[in-house]
């Protein structure tokens, strides 16, 4: 791997680094056991130092520990102190330092060095989770349901229809008292008149004689929906003009209706139309004088 190959040579450059750091300028001497304390003895030449072997990365040339271009001791102590951590996130760290201050190399052996650490922990999870827990309880067996067992059919049952309540008495009212004298009063409980009862239509033609005539009481001349005047003259046989003349309003008498005054009137001959209109509904105020007073009102044109 290529991080092991940077962490022996980067080990012993910071050894050998330690060790020119660690040399006095002047050695001094120290009495021996049993001697008397004396002047010391000249100092003597310092003996030559084993040389730091060269900081060596895959790919890249040899590099000397305090050449320019190589990472300082303190950085090498810092990168060995993370390797044997084993800290991911610490290597991680210190390689993007390394990147910043130009150690590419060394960089990406560190990431590549945390990489396989953190692929290391994955492993050891991943088998804690597999340790064996409590023992697997196996499934019931399949018990099949037992078949329903077929009722017997039971005959219908009728419930027999509610009885109507019994319709509420009326109370006895007391007699009426008459009070006698030359117009006799009667006293007694009030007397109410008979509903009047609405007639049911069934006859096609009296149904349109009926919508236009009510249609009529409610829109004057010029409001009128002449469409339904028209239907109602081609009903009755006379020219579809859809204009509510005297023809029209007469046509409404075999129906028992009271017409409407007329809206329109012929230019020629006007004063004749309007007294055989006049003279037909006054002959029909005499048949009928329960509505005597409506025929005679509807005459006056």
């Amino acid at each position: 791997m290529a991080i092991g190959k940077l962490v022996i040579p980067l080990a012993l450059g910071a050894a050998g680094v330690a060790l020119i750091l660690a040399q006095p300028d002047e050695a001094k001497a120290k009495p021996g056991p049993g001697l008397p304390p004396g002047p010391s003895p000249k100092p003597q030449p310092p003996s030559p130092l084993p040389e730091i072997p060269p900081i060596t990365s895959p790919g890249q040339p040899p590099v000397t520990p305090g050449e320019p271009g190589a990472p300082s001791p303190e950085l090498l102590g810092r990168i060995v102190q993370a390797l044997q951590s084993g800290d991911v996130q610490l290597m991680r760290a210190l390689a993007a330092e390394l990147r910043k201050l130009g150690f590419e190399q060394q960089a990406r052996d560190l990431e590549a060095a945390a990489d396989q650490r953190a692929r290391e922990l994955a492993k050891k999870k991943k088998k804690k989770r597999r340790s064996p827990g409590l023992p697997r309880i196996p499934a019931p067996p399949h018990v099949p349901s037992p078949k329903p067992i077929p009722l017997p059919e039971l005959p219908p049952v009728v419930i027999p229809a509610p009885a109507p309540p019994p319709r509420p008495r009326k109370p006895p009212q007391p007699p009426a008292v008459v009070i006698p004298g030359p117009s006799p009063i009667v006293i007694g409980p009030p007397v109410q008149p008979p509903k009047k009862r609405v007639p049911i239509i069934t006859d096609p033609r009296k149904l349109l004689a009926v919508q236009l005539h009510k249609h009529l009481l409610s829109h004057p001349k010029g409001t009128e929906d002449r469409s339904l005047v028209k239907a109602f003259q081609q009903q009755e046989g006379l020219k579809p003009s859809g204009f509510y003349g005297p023809g029209t309003g007469k046509a409404f008498i075999k129906y028992a209706i009271v017409p409407v005054k007329p809206y329109f009137w012929p230019k020629s001959g006007q004063a004749a139309s309007k007294a055989n209109y006049r003279q037909n509904l006054l002959f029909q105020a005499k048949q009928d004088p329960a509505r005597a007073d409506e025929w005679i009102a509807a005459a006056m044109v």
